[in-house]
């Protein structure tokens, strides 16, 4: 099959035009059968997704579905080529083809956010992508069992497997993160080539920002104050919030603070922020 693929950068790096570049040569290489499956973590961003593709795609006779929940024709049509599917309704997907003998018919399997196979949806993306892995590995020896019984000539002549897929590699996986602290270990476990990407197109800034409003930069300087009457932009250094409440109140620079204001609201919630940060923050 085509080299598995794990890959990571940063936000808006480009991470799923890859993807679905990716994606699309394997469905024009695999013919009319072929099918391909975009995981993304939530109903929302399915929805999103396959309105995306319907536009571009649009004067092409490739046909795009969602999956998720109570959507999604089960056994999949044959003349579908895209599915877009939650984490669970993907896993749900690959069992039903296994089941019916068609994973021929899959040449891609896109898995965005695959950083969520050690979150709480862990055993859901474990089971796609195990299975994924596993019908790769056959393919791969089922493959080079043709090769060494001199029956590849045969087959090529034949131009098609039993599942109407012109191209016979096994699915090509391509999972991506933008925050996937072990992507050596994953590309172990998938057999996967690994990328790690550091561009990054909008710089990253980090502020903590007090109850108050305002906010300094990690090395404890003071950079800004929030506006409290323009959505919480911030404003000039030398300008003051004059006692009123900021309209973005806080942005916690550690977990510690984070939970120290959650358990609270209003003036207990300021407080908790101020405390924090009289701990850790010299305001000169």
């Amino acid at each position: 099959m085509g080299p598995t693929l794990v890959y990571t950068a940063p936000t808006s790096g480009g991470k799923t035009l890859v993807a679905e570049m990716l994606m699309l040569h394997r469905l024009e290489e695999g013919g009319a059968h072929a099918k391909a499956v975009f995981v993304v973590p939530y109903k929302a961003i399915v929805d999103e997704k396959v309105r995306y593709f319907e536009r571009v795609l649009k004067g092409t006779k490739t046909k795009v579905a969602a999956y998720y929940g109570g959507r999604g024709t089960l056994p999949v049509p044959p003349k579908l080529n895209v599915l877009v599917c939650t984490m669970e309704k993907a896993d749900v997907v690959v069992q039903n083809m296994a089941t019916e003998g068609r994973l021929g018919e899959l040449v891609a399997a896109v898995v965005d956010e695959v950083h969520e196979v050690g979150g709480s949806r862990g055993c859901c993306v474990e089971s796609l992508l195990s299975k994924l892995v596993c019908f790769g590995r056959k393919q791969r020896q089922q493959r080079e069992a043709a090769r060494l019984e001199a029956a590849a000539a045969a087959a090529a002549a034949d131009g098609a497997g039993p599942s109407g897929v012109a191209d016979t590699r096994g699915p090509q996986l391509i999972a991506m993160s933008a925050t996937l602290p072990n992507v050596e270990v994953l590309g172990e476990w998938l057999d996967a080539k690994v990328f790690q990407g550091e561009f990054r197109p909008v710089p990253l800034k980090k502020y903590v920002v007090e109850g108050q409003g305002r906010a300094f930069t990690t090395d404890r300087q003071f950079a800004f104050e929030l506006r409290p009457s323009d959505g919480g932009g911030p404003a000039p250094p030398s300008a003051k919030a004059e006692g009123k409440k900021p309209a973005l109140p806080a942005t916690f620079a550690s977990a510690a603070a984070a939970n120290a204001a959650g358990a609270a609201g209003g003036p207990e919630r300021d407080k908790a922020v101020a405390d924090y940060l009289a701990a850790s923050v010299h305001y000169g």
